[in-house]
């Protein structure tokens, strides 16, 4: 008894952390409801996803992005020789330790989502940053999730100038 007690709390523990809770994403009341009607939990990561992204495509859409802008930290510049649109990133412009990540990523979306139905071109710049320009690893995964399809297929090259260890990683 004592072995299967044992057998059963070490099974039990095997699942520490795997739970959708232990992630802290999204609304568990909301995708267990969307499992009880039916829907996986990868389509109910999906529909959230789709949710995030539309709402921070509409915050793009109706706040005010001039003091993002005024940063030119991101911007789009004009067309390299094959006609792509090309997106600029100048890291030290970008104050990664104190910026406001919704919004931020609602900037992101704003300069993007006229240049993504297309193939484009993003260039890094890595040139004097500091620690406290570079994005945490866990923003820029949230962002490449967060984003639809769009971003991703048509992205056609990201160069890095100047880069470090760090903007290797």
């Amino acid at each position: 008894a004592a072995a299967a007690a044992a057998g059963g709390a070490a099974g039990e523990l095997g699942d520490v952390g795997q739970h959708a809770f232990a992630h802290m994403t999204g609304d568990q009341d909301t995708r267990r409801l969307e499992v009880l009607k039916g829907r996986t939990r990868e389509e109910t990561v999906e529909m959230e996803k789709q949710r995030m992204y539309q709402r921070l495509q509409r915050r793009a859409r109706t706040e005010d992005m001039s003091d993002m802008a005024r940063l030119r930290a991101l911007y789009t510049s004009g067309v390299d020789f094959m006609g792509r649109p090309v997106v600029v990133f100048v890291g030290r412009h970008f104050p990664a330790s104190t910026v406001d990540i919704e919004k931020a990523i609602s900037y992101f979306i704003h300069v993007l989502h006229p240049v993504v139905d297309k193939d484009y071109v993003v260039v890094y710049f890595h040139t004097l940053s500091a620690g406290e320009n570079h994005p945490e690893l866990s923003m820029l995964r949230q962002m490449y999730d967060l984003v639809d399809n769009r971003y991703r297929k048509h992205l056609r090259s990201f160069y890095i100038v100047h880069p470090t260890f760090w903007s290797k990683v």
